[in-house]
């Protein structure tokens, strides 16, 4: 587990280092919707949500468990996180029983 968090940590860090002038015509897709599985931690929440955010985009997130996701919408309010880039959207998703 350990081996995982170093390589995660590496991999972002080497984004961070990039210079301005690497990333001259880099531009954000606009938004990015983030589905969770039933059971997401804050850290899988994290590991999705983050990168998203750091490369300029939009992201609604739709959790299964919606406790985590507001959680993680709450501490990046906290941040100082500007209000429309994350949207956390919770509520009974549509049934696709008819599509079966």
């Amino acid at each position: 587990k350990q081996w995982y968090q170093r390589r995660v940590r590496d991999h972002y860090t080497g984004w961070a280092e990039l210079s301005s002038s690497e990333l001259k015509d880099f531009q954000g897709v606009g938004i990015v919707a983030v589905l969770l599985p039933e059971v997401a931690t804050l850290t899988e929440i994290a590991q999705q949500v983050v990168p998203a955010l750091s490369a300029g985009n939009c992201v609604i997130v739709s959790p299964s468990s919606p406790l985590p996701a507001l959680l993680f919408a709450s501490l990046c309010v906290t941040a100082g996180l500007p209000s429309g880039v994350l949207s956390v959207v919770i509520g009974g998703g549509v049934s696709l029983s008819c599509f079966q």
